[in-house]
């Protein structure tokens, strides 16, 4: 992080990637786990639930491991798995790990191993990286992220001539799994949503998704709220031509049986 700028470097290409628009939440959890003040700071509040905390058989090691309990109050997000090792003599940081459990499948998000502890460095932003909009968390591999002119983004939503919901991106698109997107009302608040299944437009510019499944609430024009995407089988994604996932972060779009 340079100032306002995020950059990403993936290690297996060796490329630079700028990331814009990072989810705040996001964003605090990534400084979170890069700061050793940030991992122990709340270590006694009664939000962290303790999972392990064990010494290796050799008692050189500390391992500990944790999850933020209240994380499940926003809707379809699973909380993350800290876990961390410190050396037993020194009590400084050999490795962090945050993972995530998706439909039964383990994620490892985030994978940071210390070195070169207290010698400081000044990073200086990469001269030569590739701009993205977003990074996908649970939809894809950030290994194939695409360049500017492979880019495929999301650009917006529209109601077709059946009354379902279209989600249209710049270019085809293929859907890999299943989808949904999260819908809700903000008169009941986010957690009382539902999901709208995806119902057609897999190789198009347009997935379509279902605007009133059978036993969910009817959409409510002016006041229903498309929040966000959710991925229902380990093996989901969107992605291009090219297999690369597409950028998928969006504002919240608000429901109109026509326009206002």
């Amino acid at each position: 992080m340079v100032g306002e700028d995020n950059y990403i470097n993936d290690p297996k290409s060796g490329d630079w990637v700028k990331v814009g628009d990072i989810p705040a939440e996001i964003y605090e959890m990534f400084l979170m786990a890069s700061t050793f003040e940030g991992q122990f700071l709340n270590a006694g509040d009664g939000q962290i639930e303790w999972d392990e905390v064990s010494l290796s058989e050799d008692g050189a090691k500390y391992m500990l491991s944790f999850s933020i309990s209240d994380a499940q109050a926003a809707p379809n997000f699973v909380a993350p798995e800290f876990r961390i090792v410190i050396d037993a003599a020194s009590f400084l940081h050999d490795s962090m790990d945050i993972a995530m459990d998706v439909d039964g499948v383990e994620r490892k998000i985030v994978e940071i191993e210390y070195s070169r502890h207290n010698e400081q460095f000044e990073i200086e932003a990469p001269s030569d990286y590739i701009g993205v909009g977003a990074v996908p968390i649970l939809g894809g591999d950030a290994s194939g992220l695409a360049s500017s002119s492979e880019r495929i983004d999301l650009v917006g939503f529209s109601k077709n001539s059946d009354g379902d919901i279209e989600m249209r991106f710049s270019g085809p698109v293929a859907v890999e799994g299943r989808i949904s997107l999260y819908v809700f009302d903000p008169a009941l608040g986010e957690a009382d949503g539902w999901e709208l299944p995806m119902i057609g437009g897999d190789g198009s510019d347009a997935l379509i998704f279902d605007a009133e499944p059978d036993g969910k609430p009817t959409l409510v024009s002016g006041g229903s709220v498309v929040a966000g995407v959710v991925f229902n089988s380990p093996d989901a994604d969107i992605l291009n031509a090219n297999g690369d996932s597409v950028t998928i972060y969006f504002d919240e779009w608000v429901f109109y049986h026509r326009r206002p």
